[in-house]
């Protein structure tokens, strides 16, 4: 059996998260995706897909240069995450991904070749990603 895709694991957490009332922002470099709801108790919360593959930046670079977006929809309340995407990631990059973070905002990944992630419970948000 075939892998997913990016596009189709996009497409399918796309549709998983507009189900679950979020609202799409569109792609914001250097993300493919971000996404945004208001939840419970008006407190706001944001997701950013990047698919990890198509580029070289590191994953504190890529949280650096997303932290503005995130900042601007959450604030300092609510939460937010980042969502590395890769094809059979290194330990060592996902290792990285773990310290990646500013206590509103959490990273985790997940992987296409074998269906495994690191993307945190807190939150809900492996839930909200995965339906797991």
């Amino acid at each position: 059996m075939q892998p997913p895709s990016f596009a189709h694991f996009l497409a399918q957490v796309s549709e998983r998260l507009v189900s679950k009332h979020y609202t799409s922002t569109g792609a914001v470099p250097p993300l493919q995706a971000g996404f945004f709801k208001t939840g419970e108790l008006n407190l706001p919360y944001a997701i950013g897909i990047k698919n990890a593959m198509t580029t070289t930046d590191s994953p504190a670079e890529v949280f650096r240069r997303t932290a503005n977006w995130f900042d601007s929809l959450i604030g300092r309340t609510g939460g937010g995450l980042l969502v590395f995407v890769y094809y059979d990631a290194p330990v060592q990059v996902i290792n990285e991904i773990a310290k990646v973070g500013n206590g509103f905002v959490v990273a985790g990944h997940y992987d296409l070749l074998t269906a495994t992630d690191s993307i945190p419970t807190h939150l809900n948000w492996r839930n909200e990603i995965l339906d797991r």
